[in-house]
């Protein structure tokens, strides 16, 4: 069930799809799916450096029709003024294909747009020799790819060499970039057989005709996952920094600043020095999320790859946690964490982010080196990398990657709308018809009531 690094992609829901991938093929029929295995790598295998891009199209249209689609390999036209064509159009059967082509030519005659809610993807195929590391080169191929996508207002789309295939969805936009996911066939093994491996299957999940059809559901079924996770991932967070005070750990991180820098010292407190506690709590845990959040992305991935320093010494999830587990690093360590994300050093060739939520400026309290127990630090890294104890066994991070960045400006801005108090007289926060209260000691004085905290003087 390897990869063999056949897939890549920038795509956060790639988890997802490889869950339903599983489930979609206990459905199938074996047989058929090796023998589509066995089709892949002898058509594959039959490219080579003289292959042309007309024998590329040609292999493609043959995969294609085996998975059932009636394939149209378009003559020339315009796009925007320019000389253009389609390489591939892929419909349900040859009737649907057939009433396009004459719809088009109606469209074309009377100038009118072209109806194309018959199409069910869009193929631009490239020689053999194309190369998708190339950066400009693959930008180019993917803005022709998606002046098709919407001229025809089409989501779904594909970019094929032969051996390397990108599987587009235009529908989702990550950082400005065109979300994909790659098969590089060119790394299967030679005498590799069929063993329901998971880059076969994912693969079939996603390019089967089945699911892209008008009258099939797989598509929304696939988003409102995504949704359910994001919205799972996202109360959780609500939960964790305020919706549930006595564990949230902002408020744990504005306790501990203001019982070590003033409690214990006796030190004037004003509301404006509460709202810099505050302030600081909100950016030491947007610190940590932004961390978790980049690691878990693909992206991100390949300046992990490249930069074995920040690896082995500053990451949170390759390092930081299991090393703070076993060798108890505690908070100072954090704190130099933070420091090289903001200026860098010689040896680790940073800094990615150079200030701003990072900048040791921004901070006064959050330099304390004993501001957190090892405990107290664990505790706080287990509920934002995992959510769960239960998780870690498993390596079981949370994906953050689903989140719309966006989610963490307004995270921010929905803390800012709190503000942080010092109780004048001994409180307990009640429940009462589901909702929570306020009352203090003489309010309950001979009631019963469900008291859930309690907060006491100073």
């Amino acid at each position: 069930m390897k990869n063999n690094n056949i897939i890549k992609t920038n795509d956060p829901n790639i988890s997802l799809y490889k869950e339903l991938s599983k489930d979609f093929i206990k459905k199938e029929n074996i047989n058929k799916l090796k023998d589509f295995f066995i089709l892949i790598k002898n058509k594959l295998s039959s490219i080579d450096d003289n292959s042309t891009e007309a024998n590329i199209e040609s292999l493609l249209r043959s995969i294609f029709e085996k998975l059932n689609y009636s394939v149209e390999q378009q003559k020339v036209g315009q796009i925007e003024g320019v000389d253009s064509r389609v390489d591939i159009l892929l419909f349900e059967n040859d009737k649907d294909r057939v009433d396009f082509n004459n719809k088009l030519e109606e469209a074309k005659k009377n100038n009118e747009p072209i109806l194309a809610e018959d199409i069910l993807l869009i193929v631009e195929v490239k020689r053999p020799s194309f190369s998708f590391d190339t950066k400009n080169k693959v930008k180019e191929a993917e803005d022709q790819l998606y002046r098709y996508l919407n001229q025809y207002q089409k989501h779904y789309g594909i970019l094929s060499s032969g051996k390397i295939w990108r599987l587009y969805d235009k529908s989702k936009v990550l950082y400005g970039e065109k979300r994909y996911i790659e098969f590089n066939f060119s790394k299967i093994k030679e005498k590799e057989e069929y063993k329901e491996q998971e880059w076969f299957i994912l693969f079939i999940y996603l390019i089967r005709k089945t699911r892209y059809l008008k009258t099939s559901n797989v598509i929304e079924i696939e988003k409102e996952q995504i949704s359910k996770e994001k919205e799972i991932i996202q109360k959780t967070l609500r939960e964790m920094l305020y919706e549930r005070p006595d564990d949230s750990i902002v408020f744990k991180i504005a306790k501990n600043i203001y019982d070590k820098e003033f409690k214990v010292s006796g030190k004037e407190i004003t509301q404006h020095i509460l709202a810099s506690i505050l302030e600081e709590s909100i950016i030491f845990i947007l610190r940590i999320f932004f961390i978790a959040y980049i690691e878990d992305n693909d992206i991100f991935k390949k300046i992990l790859e490249e930069n074995k320093l920040y690896r082995s010494s500053i990451s949170f999830r390759y390092f930081f946690y299991d090393k703070n587990t076993k060798k108890k690093l505690g908070y100072k360590k954090i704190i130099t964490i933070f420091n090289l994300l903001d200026k860098g050093s010689d040896v680790i060739k940073f800094p990615v982010f150079n200030g701003g939520l990072f900048s040791e400026d921004k901070v006064k309290y959050l330099n304390n080196e004993g501001l957190l127990s090892i405990s107290e630090l664990e505790e706080i890294l287990i509920k934002i990398l995992f959510f769960e104890e239960k998780n870690i066994k498993d390596e079981k991070f949370v994906e953050y990657s689903k989140l719309d960045p966006k989610s963490f400006g307004e995270l921010y801005e929905t803390l800012l709308e709190y503000d942080l108090r010092i109780a004048d007289t001994t409180v307990h926060r009640i429940v009462e018809d589901g909702a929570y209260l306020i009352r203090t000691e003489e309010e309950l004085a001979n009631k019963q009531a469900n008291k859930v905290a309690t907060y006491y003087k100073g």
